[in-house]
């Protein structure tokens, strides 16, 4: 659905059961897990904090940022989908909603466009070491368990309101999505960023 390997994207199944959704999300989440204990929680600190530049982010100031993001997000979500069990309504597909398509676009990781951070989800700075990964994962761990049982609920029958302006919502399945492609944008920047760290300071690959 989101993968960058191709197959369905977001504007061509518009909608879609919640267990396939449930589904779908959950490989995502695997596969964000994987990158991180695979191609991150090996490296030493000195790469990990390494930037290009001081207004850029280093890989664990990207990982860093998506623990602003789950610490917000996943007890909402959580909140949302144990809503919505207990809500007498008939499970119909996921539909979602123009604000939902909308935040979705704007986070997806194939947008190359440029997205304000607002001050405090911005990392940039901060002393950090390898138990941002650890924390990262098991948030991840948690969204798990969330996407799992939204497995068998309406998606659209309760809302999660977006984190920098709440009074805006998104329907649980848009949330979740927007969840994952959020970090599935800043896992493909950690990435970018030790794509290039062995051409500039290489003595720091150990």
């Amino acid at each position: 659905m989101f993968d960058d390997a191709g197959g369905d994207t977001f504007e061509e199944k518009n909608q879609m059961r919640s267990s396939e959704l449930s589904q779908n999300l959950r490989a995502q989440i695997a596969s964000i897990g994987e990158t991180v204990r695979t191609e991150f929680a090996l490296l030493p600190e000195l790469v990990l904090n390494w930037k290009q530049s001081p207004q850029s982010w280093s890989i664990l100031e990207c990982i860093e940022h998506l623990n602003f993001y789950c610490r917000y997000y996943n007890p909402r979500l959580r909140k949302a989908i144990d809503l919505a069990r207990t809500k007498n309504v008939p499970v119909v597909p996921h539909q979602p909603l123009w604000l939902g398509k909308k935040f979705i676009s704007m986070m997806h990781p194939d947008n190359n466009k440029k997205q304000k951070t607002f001050k405090r989800m911005n990392p940039s700075g901060s002393s950090l070491d390898k138990s941002v990964l650890e924390k990262f994962l098991a948030y991840q761990s948690d969204l798990d368990a969330i996407v799992g049982d939204a497995a068998s609920v309406d998606l659209n029958s309760t809302f999660v309101p977006v984190e920098f302006l709440r009074l805006l919502k998104m329907n649980a399945g848009d949330a979740l999505m927007f969840v994952v492609v959020h970090e599935q944008r800043h896992i493909r920047q950690a990435k970018n960023v030790l794509a290039i760290v062995p051409t500039q300071e290489t003595h720091l690959i150990v």
